[in-house]
């Protein structure tokens, strides 16, 4: 049986191998497809095909989004 401390450092050693492969798939894609999207606290544009966080919405897009006039 594996120690805690081994499986937590494969652990950690597989999300970073992951975080790696998930920025290289994300500065490949061309973002073509956009939406809005609500986090915790804020309202971004993500890309719909990687899921990377694009930029700020504007006030614009906010009132879009909340459909306000």
């Amino acid at each position: 049986m594996e120690s805690p401390k081994n499986n937590v450092n494969k652990l950690l050693g597989d999300k970073t191998k992951i975080e790696k492969e998930i920025e290289q798939i994300q500065s490949g894609c061309s973002h073509a497809c956009q939406s809005l999207k609500q986090n915790q606290s804020e309202i971004r544009w993500h890309c719909d095909e990687c899921k990377q966080p694009l930029k700020y919405a504007s006030t614009l897009d906010l009132d879009k989004f909340f459909n306000r006039n």
